[in-house]
């Protein structure tokens, strides 16, 4: 894919995701690390755009995890503030 039809697969998808979820609320962007974090990032650049107004929460998840680690590792490692 070029540059150009990245950009325009990324706009499709962000528009998708505030039209099926009639806006951004509540919609954790996840991307996964070691390939997925740009995309993620991306799609929630984009989306802020689109909805300029409400926060897009954008984190990272290390597939790497451990299920012993405690949440609030979890929390540190996907970047964000939500309890997962």
């Amino acid at each position: 894919m070029s540059a150009d039809d990245i950009r325009r697969a990324i706009s499709r998808i962000a528009h998708e995701i505030v039209e099926r979820n009639q806006g951004v609320d509540d919609v954790v962007l996840v991307g996964l690390q070691r390939g997925g974090t740009w995309i993620a990032e991306l799609l929630g650049s984009r989306i802020a755009e689109i909805e300029p107004r409400s926060e897009v929460v954008v984190g990272k998840l290390d597939v790497s995890m451990r299920s012993e680690e405690h949440t609030s590792e979890l929390q540190s490692r996907f970047g964000i503030s939500y309890a997962v």
